[in-house]
């Protein structure tokens, strides 16, 4: 995974970001080829692949509710400074409470599956912080489009 990242010029702070939350993931150095094998982290390198419905919820969301939610994801954080995506914490202070206001599986699951593609990541302030800006907004930009 880090070759991949390497390769598609995420650069060293990404890199180092990743380190960490493999360090926290695992309990043993073998539990680094399970997760790699298993794809678990691919999303830090490459683009997820996942189907639209998956940014529903378990069914719960509407269309509607999602591309509301994301939409004011993507025009919240395209006008927010690269320096609040330096650290989880302060990318959360931009977002929670909107999420708080509006329920935050409704908001932050979609965040999390356009971020990773995956129902099971780390949580989307953590993924925010080591994708940063641009990657956030392209992904986001994807989700949108697969509702």
């Amino acid at each position: 995974i880090l070759e991949r990242l390497n390769k598609n010029n995420y650069g060293e702070k990404v890199s180092e970001k990743v380190y960490q939350i493999i360090f926290d993931h695992i309990s043993k150095w073998g539990d680094i080829d399970d997760m790699v094998g298993a794809g678990e982290l691919g999303y830090f390198s490459d683009e997820p692949q996942y189907d639209g419905s998956l940014l529903l919820w378990k069914g719960k969301l509407s269309g509607d509710v999602v591309t509301k939610h994301l939409e004011w994801l993507k025009n919240t954080l395209s006008s927010t400074q690269e320096d609040s995506f330096s650290s989880s914490e302060k990318i959360k202070s931009i977002v929670f409470d909107y999420a708080t206001e509006n329920g935050r599986g409704d908001v932050l699951w979609p965040l999390r599956v356009a971020l990773s593609g995956k129902e099971k990541s780390p949580d989307p302030f953590t993924l925010l912080y080591i994708l940063g800006k641009d990657a956030t907004l392209k992904r986001i930009d994807s989700a949108i489009k697969k509702i």
